[in-house]
């Protein structure tokens, strides 16, 4: 009897053991069916992440090529400018050449008239 009764004891641990076993695992489940539920909701934000970062690559690879493209058009603009102010230059240049060229015939002018009326005075003088 005492044997039996102790079989019964050990039995009965075993099945509180078993019990607590099971409890223990469902816990467990239930913790990794939770956990389970978080890393998919912290992977969708991840996702979200990369996208949201994917985008703004974009962005800013559309920013670095519309600066790039602003800079060069500033610099075109730059350029043809300084061609404009050189060939201003240039025609203010060639306006200031004429200008002297026409006042040295002029000049020219006069002393041929100058020179002709003399002549002309001393023609009539002698006839």
């Amino acid at each position: 009897m005492w044997h039996s009764q102790r079989l019964t004891d050990e039995n009965r641990e075993r099945a509180e053991l078993v019990t607590s076993l099971s409890e223990d695992r469902a816990a467990f489940e239930k913790k990794l069916e939770e956990s389970e539920k978080e890393i998919e909701g912290i992977s969708r934000q991840n996702a979200a992440i990369v996208e949201g970062n994917e985008k703004l690559a974009a962005r800013h690879k559309i920013h670095e090529q519309m600066k790039e493209s602003f800079h060069k058009q500033i610099e075109d603009l730059e350029n043809e400018l300084q061609k404009q102010k050189s060939l201003a230059l240039e025609t203010l240049d060639n306006e200031t050449q004429l200008k002297s060229r026409i006042a040295s015939l002029e000049l020219q002018i006069k002393e041929l008239d100058s020179s002709r009326n003399i002549e002309r005075e001393e023609t009539k003088s002698k006839i």
